[in-house]
Formats: structure tokens, C-alpha cells, sequence
């Protein structure tokens, strides 16, 4: 069975109707879920 992942929200910072904003842990999404996060997928 794989390994979970641990979310990777820190802090909800804010509501506007049905969409959440979250601060999350950018190291750990680009180490663990997308390696181009907040690089765009430009190189």
C-alpha cells in the first residue's frame, strides 16, 4: 500500500462564497506533489 501524504495546508486565510484560500507548505509540494509548483511549468 503507498504511503499517504499529509495535506499541505498550513493556515485557511480566507472565504469568499464556495472558494477557500490556503497557505501552504511550497517546499514540501515541490518535493512531494508537483516540482514546478509556483514555477508555472516554465523552465
Amino acid at each position: 500500500m503507498a504511503a499517504q501524504l499529509k495535506p499541505p495546508y498550513l493556515e485557511k486565510i480566507d472565504r469568499r462564497g464556495n472558494l477557500a484560500s490556503w497557505l501552504v507548505d511550497g517546499s514540501y509540494i515541490r518535493g512531494h506533489m508537483d516540482g514546478e509548483f509556483t514555477n508555472f511549468g516554465q523552465h
